[in-house]
């Protein structure tokens, strides 16, 4: 008579029971809190790769206006650009400017570039035949027509601004506190400029 009931009870039953319910949204959580995190770790990454990249962007579009010789004018009159520039300042670091000045010295800026939230640019050295200046906190990279010759104007910590024609300069671009780091290199003797 045991068996007899017991195979009724299973038969008859319908649904799910309290128990197994909450088993099924307990794994439904972890798998979905774990699915969240990942997601989480690869947008910090997807920043700061899409940082660097504009970056290394508005680099390359300024060297190839350089060496294009595009002919840029400047302002009432019109000039031809005397170069074409990019620059970062630490003291905003989550942006970047591209420029052109004339010969006349008539700054025009082309274009202010925001980065991603929480993604700044940190950890900028000028390094002129492999003495390394480190500190700086302004950098301004020009590129010269027609062949796009370039030169390093930074700021040092005290203030006062250098120039450097034959040198390498090196920042990173970070997300917030983590170690999603890509370091850009700008190589002043052979114009490459590289994300890594």
């Amino acid at each position: 008579m045991n068996v007899y009931f017991r195979e009724k009870t299973v038969a008859n039953q319908k649904g799910l029971t309290l128990i197994e319910l909450m088993i099924v949204v307990t794994i439904a959580l972890s798998i979905s809190g774990a699915v969240l995190a990942q997601f989480k770790v690869g947008e910090q990454s997807r920043n700061v790769r899409i940082a660097a990249d504009d970056i290394q962007s508005a680099l390359r579009l300024m060297q190839n206006n350089a060496l294009s010789g595009i002919p840029y004018q400047i302002g009432p009159p019109p000039t031809p650009a005397q170069y074409f520039g990019w620059r970062i300042d630490l003291l905003l670091p989550t942006q970047h400017t591209t420029f052109v000045e004339s010969p006349t010295n008539v700054l025009q800026v082309l274009e202010n570039l925001v980065l991603p939230p929480q993604v700044t640019i940190q950890n900028l050295a000028v390094n002129c035949f492999g003495l390394c200046i480190a500190d700086e906190n302004a950098l301004e990279v020009r590129f010269f027509p027609p062949f796009g010759a370039m030169e390093f104007h930074y700021r040092s910590a005290n203030g006062a601004w250098q120039t450097i024609t034959n040198g390498r300069a090196t920042f990173q671009v970070r997300y917030g506190a983590t170690a999603k780091i890509r370091t850009i290199t700008i190589d002043g003797i052979s114009g490459r400029i590289s994300v890594q």
